[in-house]
């Protein structure tokens, strides 16, 4: 289908891509007495069965550990934060280096909480929401510019999630709901975003390396239809991200990715076919799987076309799945 009229720019820009190498280091089976147990020898060997399946659909380290616990009952915890930039990273200010509606420009510490409920090995739901801390270093006090609140609930959500492997590509989708209760997005008229999402890597036999992508395409809802408002809103958006990362040892990896494509289309825009393309950034990050379910991953971005210390932004998160 031809686009009528677009403002994204022609695509002529060269990756500028450091290499940076860094050295960091950082089932039971219960079996009650016979005469009580109702647990057979059959439901153990079925359980083993689904989790090997699992680790050997999913062998991405960072992928396992963010599709959860191989049980059937299980709980994740997560913990992050967004900086400043990489010249003042303890910065009150968190630049809005590609220029995506949404964002809260200040950095923020946050936790999380999930529970997820696997209805086949291959297929499971989830549910969590959080807590953000917006500029956890300035005491009690919020930075001028900022319309929330210093506390919020962030963002509870629910998910469906299929994972699978197909001639060697893993993969994880999901179509996720999301119903906003950060304060600042409220007073914006952000209610609740569906979006639908696959995460694919394929590592490269024998060689360490993997190339993957994630694609994504959602829609937005609001209930603020003032012109300042549908100004930074987006009722609907695609995007595209390629990654390629690199497995040092069974602990320690190197990755980098960007947001190589992603269009909101702005509810201030009469025009369908007219997208707001976010500018190319650029992310490079360790992960560091301290065990199968807890996985942490410090990262910087900046932009591909304008690498500059006070335009990048640095971050820190942490994922664990506690049973």
């Amino acid at each position: 289908m031809k686009l009528h009229r677009t403002e994204i720019p022609p695509m002529r820009f060269i990756f500028k891509l450091a290499a940076v190498t860094a050295f960091l280091l950082c089932s039971t089976a219960y079996s009650a007495p016979d005469s009580t147990s109702t647990l057979q020898i059959q439901d153990v060997e079925a359980s083993a069965k689904s989790d090997a399946e699992v680790d050997q659909i999913l062998t991405n380290r960072k992928m396992r550990a963010d599709s959860g616990s191989r049980s059937k009952y299980s709980v994740s915890v997560g913990l992050g934060y967004g900086g400043g930039s990489l010249e003042r990273p303890l910065d009150d200010a968190r630049p809005n280096i590609a220029e995506g509606p949404g964002t809260t420009d200040f950095a923020s510490m946050g936790g999380s909480i999930s529970a997820k409920y696997s209805l086949r090995s291959t297929h499971a739901l989830l549910a969590g929401t959080g807590i953000r801390w917006i500029t956890p270093l300035a005491g009690r006090s919020t930075p001028a510019g900022y319309t929330g609140e210093k506390v919020d609930v962030n963002n509870p959500y629910g998910i469906y999630q299929y994972i699978y492997n197909w001639l060697g590509l893993q993969a994880v989708v999901q179509a996720q709901l999301n119903y906003f209760t950060a304060s600042d997005l409220i007073r914006d008229g952000y209610v609740s975003t569906l979006g639908l999402s696959q995460n694919s890597a394929y590592l490269i036999p024998g060689s360490g390396l993997t190339l993957g992508a994630h694609a994504y395409v959602g829609v937005g809802y609001f209930n603020d239809d003032s012109p300042r408002a549908k100004a930074n809103q987006s009722d609907y958006s695609f995007g595209f991200s390629p990654f390629v990362e690199y497995q040092f040892t069974d602990r320690l990896n190197l990755r980098t990715g960007t947001n190589l494509l992603i269009l909101p289309h702005m509810r201030s825009s009469t025009d369908p076919w007219t997208f707001r393309r976010q500018k190319v950034t650029q992310n490079i990050g360790l992960g560091i799987s301290v065990a199968r379910d807890l996985f942490i991953s410090p990262g910087v971005d900046f932009i591909i076309s304008d690498i500059r210390s006070d335009r990048s932004t640095i971050s820190l998160s942490a994922s664990l799945n506690l049973f």
